[in-house]
Order: C-alpha cells, then sequence, then structure tokens
C-alpha cells in the first residue's frame, strides 16, 4: 500500500483551503512515482528530465521547486509522530466547513496508487460530501485505469490531450508560455479553456471545481505549466 500523507488545510491561494495529499513516506517515495511515469516536469536535480525556464520555456513542476517540496518534509516529518493525525478522514474532520473538494496530490504521482486504495479514497470522499480533483501522467498504464474518470490525464501536448480524451480520459493540457486567449481546441475539435485562475478571475480551485474529472467539462490549459 502507497503512503498517503493529507493536511486538512491549505494556504496556497490559487487551491484555496482544501485538504491535500503528500504521496510517499520519504522524498525519494515521491520523487520515484514522477519517474515512474516519466514526467517530463521533473528536475534534473531530482534524476528527472527538466533543466530550466529558459531551456524549456515551461516552469516545470512547481512542486518539486519551493514551498510544496518544504511543506512535504513537515508533513512527513510530523506524521512520524502522530501518523494519525494525517489520515483523510482525520483530514476532512479538521478541514473548514467551506471545503468542497481535496487536492490529490500536492506532490507525487497518485496515478500509481492501486484500485483497492482508489476506491476507499472515493468512497471516504462521498461520506463527508467532499469531492476529488488532482492529475496523473500515468493515465497510459493500464494500471491505472480505475483513475479514469477521477483523475485529470495531464498532457503535454495537445495531441497528447486528444489521445487521453479518446480512451475515456479528461484532460488538462500545458500549453505554451506565449499562448493567446482564454480558449483553444485541440486537433480533434475538443474545447478547452485556459484555468480560470490563470485568466485572473477572482476564483480558486475550491470555487472552480472545473477540475473535478468525475464531472464532463473542457481540457483545462496552463500556460507554462503555471
Amino acid at each position: 500500500m502507497t503512503t498517503i500523507l493529507w493536511t486538512s488545510k491549505s494556504a496556497n491561494t490559487k487551491t484555496g483551503n482544501i485538504p491535500q495529499a503528500f504521496v510517499g513516506s520519504t522524498e525519494a517515495d515521491a520523487v520515484q512515482t514522477c519517474k515512474s511515469v516519466d514526467c517530463p516536469l521533473l528536475p534534473k536535480r531530482f534524476g528527472g528530465k527538466w533543466e530550466s525556464l529558459s531551456k524549456s520555456g515551461c516552469h516545470g513542476c512547481y512542486a518539486w521547486q519551493g514551498r510544496v517540496k518544504a511543506a512535504a518534509w513537515g508533513v512527513r516529518k510530523a506524521a512520524l509522530k502522530n501518523a494519525e493525525r494525517y489520515t483523510l478522514r482525520q483530514a476532512l474532520l479538521r478541514s473548514a466547513r467551506s471545503a468542497m473538494i481535496v487536492r490529490y496530490t500536492a506532490i507525487g504521482d497518485g496515478g500509481l496508487v492501486n484500485k483497492e486504495q482508489s476506491d476507499t479514497i472515493v468512497q471516504t470522499l462521498k461520506e463527508f460530501g467532499v469531492g476529488l480533483y488532482g492529475f496523473t501522467r500515468a493515465w497510459r498504464l493500464n494500471t491505472s485505469q480505475h483513475w479514469k474518470g477521477r483523475l485529470m490525464a495531464s498532457c503535454m501536448t495537445m495531441e497528447e490531450a486528444d489521445e487521453a480524451i479518446a480512451t475515456g480520459w479528461r484532460a488538462s493540457v500545458v500549453l505554451p508560455r506565449n499562448h493567446e486567449g482564454n480558449t483553444f481546441t485541440t486537433p480533434n475539435g475538443s474545447r478547452g479553456v485556459v484555468c480560470p485562475y490563470i485568466q485572473g478571475k477572482r476564483v480558486n480551485c475550491n470555487s472552480c471545481r472545473l477540475c473535478v474529472a468525475s464531472k464532463p467539462g473542457p481540457v483545462i490549459g496552463f500556460p507554462s505549466h503555471r
């Protein structure tokens, strides 16, 4: 069983004050999930492929570059003393009443988590009337298909987005840094919108919820992976 540590609150203005998950009992565990799905946004210093904004034109994975990584270390250290506090159920019990969704995950690729554990997460969220949102690069793996309809497929190109949609996933896509406009269309004709928060709208993930994959919706675009 994969270790998943949950916190009840978040100070992230983009997501809103919602529970969030950290995959792996150690940093190495989390890094390995990103390597296992061959995520192109994992920085080279962690054994990945991403180099720099100037070379790639993309910001890379923000989770491995700042406060999220530091927060993950703090959560893991605290969980060594009181693991029960960091279960999903405890996170939901301690969460803000305004929390409508949970973030899966803040760091690491949770799409590698097996079906039994996935079903338990979804069932627990149903008990509390809370939704699930998150992204996975594991959408091509046969062993991760149980996350279809639960997580968004994380795609690097429009062509990948079309591939994911054709196999039944909802898709998100990294757009060029200089992308213009708030809407777009994939080569196969699927409608897409730029993340409303990035557009400057007065929303966060908790109030927007366009990335809740259990509901139909457009492709969601993130210029330069912001």
